[in-house]
């Protein structure tokens, strides 16, 4: 037992240690790391390493050398154009718009007119406002370069509002497009609070500051003002749509339903062409060079040592508690 006191009082110590470099490095940073951390890499950089592995495997040895130098070639030919990837996921609040804007305003400083910049969709839609303004990201781009985008999955809604500004829409068989409508619905429980004799005092000023409401007592005319607002926000969709993407079918625009690519492609023009993301990037590697960007938080030097040092109190409590296991054992 006196041999885990001190290895107890020893790492104690190191706590102590560990606790203090934290304050002093927290006191003495004036400025944190903030902002996005962007990822650049080339199609070959991303699979060539694999690909190679599995050549090795299967090409006959004297062939091997062969297949090296044509695969180490590749990697330093630069073509004229090239096809920039970026992904965009998005959520009921488009959170993913800052990164998008941030990739958007790179690229618009170095693509050129030959250049084609492919935007893998993958998102069911949102706030009106959030997705209308990834969608203006998005035209910033249209109007330098090809603009392509890919849904591979889904792209409804806000998702298609996105989607219909590029020069050409791809999309999976099965990946789920249109759904051009909106939707709105408040829970109001002032029925509740009536049958639980609890008044609520709710004004506004101005005839139309609020329409529906939670609390308060939803009459015909605010239902009649909530459904207005509805179809001038569905007007403005469909006007948006057929500004960039004119082809679109009536039927499309004014159901709000939602299709499979494969069956939208014909008749509705949602799409231009049933073809996955994956299998469009490796169709271009033959004439352009394909790069991946790609934005992920930046993370502070701070929070790098907290994350080592936790890792590091974590390991030492799991040691120490294996240790008196031990020790109890033996006694």
């Amino acid at each position: 037992m006196e041999l885990f006191l001190s290895i107890l009082f020893f790492l104690f110590k190191i706590f102590i240690i560990i606790g203090s470099i934290y304050l002093i490095m927290l006191l003495f940073s004036s400025k944190k790391e903030s902002g996005l951390e962007l990822t650049v890499m080339t199609f070959r950089e991303r699979y060539s390493s694999d690909q190679m592995r599995v050549l090795q495997k299967t090409v006959a040895k004297n062939l091997w050398k062969t297949f090296k130098k044509i695969i180490n070639k590749e990697k330093l030919d630069k073509r004229d154009s090239s096809l920039y990837v970026i992904e965009f996921v998005g959520d009921m609040k488009s959170s993913q718009t800052d990164s998008l804007k941030e990739m958007v305003t790179i690229l618009a400083t170095i693509v050129k007119k030959k250049d084609e910049v492919l935007v893998i969709m993958n998102s069911p839609g949102g706030q009106v406002h959030q997705y209308g303004y990834a969608a203006s990201q998005l035209v910033r781009l249209r109007d330098r370069c090809q603009l392509t985008v890919a849904i591979d999955r889904i792209g409804a809604s806000g998702g298609y509002l996105m989607a219909c500004v590029a020069h050409q829409i791809l999309a999976a068989p099965f990946a789920i497009v249109g759904s051009i409508g909106v939707i709105g619905q408040v829970p109001n429980i002032n029925k509740l609070l009536k049958k639980n004799l609890i008044d609520i005092e709710e004004h506004t000023a101005g005839a139309y500051k609020r329409s529906l409401s939670i609390v308060g007592e939803n009459t015909p005319e605010k239902i009649d003002r909530f459904k207005y607002e509805l179809e001038q926000t569905h007007l403005l969709f469909q006007n948006f749509v057929k500004e960039y993407r004119p082809i679109v079918h009536d039927d499309a625009l004014l159901s709000g339903e939602h299709f499979y690519a494969a069956q939208s492609l014909e008749h509705y023009k949602l799409v231009d062409k049933i073809i996955t993301s994956d299998e469009y990037i490796l169709d271009a590697t033959a004439h352009k060079n394909v790069v991946y960007l790609k934005t992920a938080p930046k993370v502070s030097w701070i929070s790098r040592f907290v994350a080592v040092s936790q890792s590091i109190v974590e390991a030492s409590v799991e040691s120490l508690s294996s240790l008196k296991q031990i020790l109890l054992r033996k006694e």
